[in-house]
């Protein structure tokens, strides 16, 4: 019982992010890389907000600078809670 109400809730969870992230794509400012201006960018840096392409968000930013500085995450990523 236990574990069905747990499912439950992380079915609402992905459904919420999916929805945020439908609503925040929808801007025609968010449907490009912030550094390098890629379309469709795939990853968010979450401490700065800003969307980003898999060049910039791996090779840069992952690679470059702690998740102090730049915490990256795929927008289809089903887990979103901090390290």
């Amino acid at each position: 019982m236990m574990e069905e109400e747990t499912a439950e809730v992380k079915e609402r969870k992905v459904s919420l992010t999916e929805r945020v992230f439908a609503k925040v794509l929808s801007s025609n400012a968010n449907n490009y890389c912030f550094d390098c201006g890629e379309k469709e960018p795939t990853f968010v840096s979450v401490n700065h907000g800003i969307f980003l392409c898999y060049n910039c968000a791996i090779c840069i930013h992952q690679v470059h600078y702690p998740v102090e500085i730049s915490f990256i995450k795929s927008i289809f990523d089903k887990n979103w809670s901090y390290p």
